[in-house]
């Protein structure tokens, strides 16, 4: 017969459920600030190398808002997990001097905040082992969607032909190191649920009955 729970456990269950909905709103509130940032990539003020240079500022702010969030398990958040943002403020940063349309560019925006907090949150989860069937198959999409922009930036925007290579080399690794180290996760022991029968280790169970 199950006992009903105790005081102090309800209580650990109803501040359990508001932390995660306190983690949610920081997460949104990041994400509108980065979005906010990142319509200031269309300030007529700000010359192409400004633009690259905001960025960056970009990047700068994002780090601590995910470490933030992602933090409060025994694995620290690592550089995996700031892949998706850099490469989403290279490519948004490339789109606000290819599309001339604000309300393009807007939509775009919108898209990035979006991403930016789903990716966090399936992150999230990904840490603390509950990640569920699905889940990986989002952020890749995310992922590759994220890559195709910065490769079209990259291959629109006139630059030195050597510094275009190594642009794309750098975009490919990091791109391939996320991918890697979330398959990896995925397929590792500690991830996956092990069978073991219960009788591994002695004879197993005899059939019933008696010769």
């Amino acid at each position: 017969m199950k006992t009903p729970p105790t005081p102090d456990e309800k209580y650990a269950r109803s501040t359990a459920i508001v932390a995660s909905e306190r983690d949610r709103a920081f997460l949104i509130f990041a994400a509108v600030v980065l979005v906010s940032i990142a319509l200031g990539f269309k300030s007529e003020l700000l010359g192409q190398g400004q633009v690259w240079a905001l960025a960056l500022g970009l990047v700068v702010v994002a780090a601590p808002a995910l470490l933030g969030y992602l933090r409060g398990t025994a694995e620290f958040p690592r550089i995996e997990h700031y892949i998706p943002v850099a490469l989403g403020a290279v490519t948004l940063a490339g789109l606000s001097i290819l599309v001339p349309e604000l309300w393009k560019y807007l939509l775009l925006t919108a898209t990035f905040g979006a991403g930016f907090v789903l990716l966090a949150r399936l992150d999230y989860l990904r840490l603390r082992d509950a990640e569920k069937r699905g889940h990986i198959l989002v952020q890749e999409t995310i992922l590759v969607l994220v890559v195709a922009g910065a490769y079209l930036v990259l291959v629109t925007i006139p630059f030195n032909i050597v510094l275009r290579l190594v642009w794309i080399f750098v975009i490919t690794f990091l791109a391939s190191y996320r991918s890697f180290r979330v398959a990896a996760r995925l397929r590792s022991p500690s991830s996956s649920p092990r069978w073991s029968p219960s009788w591994r280790g002695r004879s197993p169970p005899s059939r019933a009955g008696s010769w």
